[in-house]
């Protein structure tokens, strides 16, 4: 059974669908925790074609895509890959931030909504958060957010990671006076862990742009090298992670990708880092090997077309079957086009029988 289960953890996602229907023992192994997270272990990380609708991406986790809707600002969940969606209920106060992730002891998936000050009216903002699985319709709920009086995000553009069960709220800055901070919200607990970290401006290069990258990373780009810091090892507020460098040598080649090239995740499990130049170019490259990966098209006229994501079996109670709208159109397209074919093949020789009589 263990060389079974081996062997199915690295087939697509379509075909294990089709798998649960070759026995009971099968499908009650395809839908368990423990082989649908084995499974997201070992599936690659892909790029998913973004579709132009009226849902814009926000987040992708574990195989699920968080998006939300350009005119009514509501947000859904959706597995492009088992095509089910779950519809967020609206948080009771106006969301600035909203992320989600995966609460290792409790195995269940949480949304988390961050909102103002002025919306909260206390002076520093506040936090919701919202269960998933455990009911259709779950509701939100408001946790303590006293931490957040020490850390006015206002002045200073912010970032947001979901990762190993905890979500990143990340202030960093180019001017030379101003530290990075750096809030942990624990998806386990409900609540912030301990105080802020606070990184001095001085780990990182002077006047680099220093990001929170996807796997819980503070990085910066300068003099073709790549800053790296950790967050899992800064715990209790203390900077007790060392800083990487990782010399890029296809910087030095080519100095025109030091411009708007930007840093989408970094995996220590597979020792790569991904790239994102201009919106348009992304590319993999291999810390072992030190080489740059084969470019690929991920954008147009400066706007991304794909996002990374990794095909998953992960789902969960509230979700319901996708509706692909385009499929419908395009169904109806075909069958009022046949219809029309048929329409006109009978006015042509009805035309032409009038002719012939006359």
């Amino acid at each position: 059974m263990e060389l079974i289960v081996e062997i199915l953890t690295r087939v697509a996602v379509k075909d294990l669908l089709r798998f649960k229907c070759v026995s009971k023992e099968w499908k009650l192994l395809i839908e368990d925790r423990y082989f649908v997270h084995k499974h997201l272990y070992h599936s690659p990380i892909g790029r998913f074609p973004l579709v132009k609708h009226s849902f814009h991406f926000s987040q992708s986790y574990h195989g699920l895509i968080l998006e939300w809707h350009k005119y009514s600002w509501k947000f859904r969940i959706r597995n492009p890959a088992m095509e089910q969606v779950f519809s967020v209920p609206n948080p009771q106060k106006a969301s600035r931030m909203m992320r989600f992730g995966f609460a290792p002891t409790s195995g269940l998936y949480k949304l988390v909504s961050v909102y103002d000050s002025d919306v909260a009216g206390n002076g520093y903002g506040g936090v919701e958060i919202l269960v998933l699985g455990t009911e259709d319709k779950p509701s939100w709920k408001h946790v303590d957010s006293t931490h957040l009086r020490s850390f006015d995000w206002n002045d200073r553009p912010s970032g947001y990671v979901a990762d190993q069960g905890v979500v990143h709220i990340a202030k960093t800055s180019k001017i030379q006076s101003q530290d990075h901070e750096v809030m942990s919200f624990d998806l386990d607990t409900e609540s912030f862990r301990g105080h802020k970290l606070v990184v001095p401006r001085s780990v990182f290069p002077a006047g680099s742009d220093v990001s929170l990258v996807y796997g819980a990373f503070l990085v910066a780009l300068a003099n073709g090298e790549l800053h790296i810091l950790g967050l899992q090892d800064c715990e209790e507020g203390k900077l007790e992670g060392k800083k990487i460098i990782i010399p890029l040598s296809f910087m030095q080649e080519n100095p025109e990708m030091r411009r708007d090239l930007r840093v989408e995740f970094i995996s220590w499990h597979s020792q790569e880092i991904g790239f994102r130049w201009e919106n348009c170019i992304g590319f993999t490259y291999y810390i072992r090997e030190e080489r740059k990966g084969q470019e690929a098209c991920i954008g147009r006229n400066g706007k991304l077309t794909s996002v990374l994501y990794k095909a998953s079996l992960v789902t969960f109670k509230g979700m319901r079957p996708e509706w692909d709208w385009t499929k419908d159109m395009r169904h109806a397209a075909k069958r009022i086009s046949k219809y029309c074919n048929k329409f006109s093949f009978f006015l042509f020789f009805l035309v032409a029988y009038v002719c012939v009589t006359q």
